[in-house]
């Protein structure tokens, strides 16, 4: 009888969603490097409107960036970047602030923007984005990420992906808003928002 070994470890780092793209930092959600074109696929990401997408982390690991790609420099063009802890096992939602990035400036050029941080995370938190001008930055295809929130009924909608939610823009709330709207899978309806992992 052939034996059953020792199962595979699946080590974060070394399974890193588009490292050559981001310099070894972790995309929510995403399964398709195709999903991917700073380019081509771009999401408005709306002034007052927290952005928030999900990402596992499944051991205790420090949080050492947090990142942006942004189409559109000029305007004094800024955002805030965020963690949040979910809320409980049984509620998909943003709930406490583990860190705010402070103020990342886009104004001066395109690309990626990112702000050092340290924080220890582990389980399902939520990235977050706030920005002061509306502005496009790089979009993830719905189609390319996990519908954590489910599906609709019908089995023929879209699945959701993430949240939206009102708040003025400025420092991060010490909890996050709630009665959030659900952001469902289509084409790019989600900012491109990475996590950066270190010691």
């Amino acid at each position: 009888m052939r034996g059953m070994g020792s199962p595979p470890v699946y080590d974060l780092n070394t399974y890193k969603h588009y490292d050559a793209i981001l310099g070894q930092r972790y995309i929510f959600g995403g399964m398709a490097v195709q999903a991917y074109d700073a380019n081509t696929y771009s999401y408005n990401v709306t002034l007052d409107v927290l952005v928030a997408a999900p990402i596992f982390v499944p051991t205790s690991l420090k949080a050492v960036s947090l990142g942006i790609y942004n189409n559109t420099a000029g305007g004094g063009r800024a955002v805030r970047l965020g963690l949040y802890t979910n809320t409980a096992q049984g509620n998909l939602y943003p709930q406490n602030l583990l860190v705010d990035s402070g103020v990342i400036d886009l104004s001066l050029a395109t690309g990626v923007h990112t702000a050092a941080i340290s924080q220890s995370v582990s389980g399902l938190v939520w990235v977050v984005a706030l920005i002061n001008v509306t502005t496009t930055c790089a979009g993830l295809m719905g189609a390319a990420c996990v519908p954590i929130l489910g599906w609709a009924n019908t089995l023929n909608d879209y699945a959701g992906i993430g949240w939206t939610v009102a708040q003025a823009y400025g420092a991060l709330p010490a909890v996050c808003p709630t009665a959030g709207a659900a952001s469902v899978h289509g084409d790019w309806n989600l900012p491109t928002l990475a996590v950066g992992f270190g010691v």
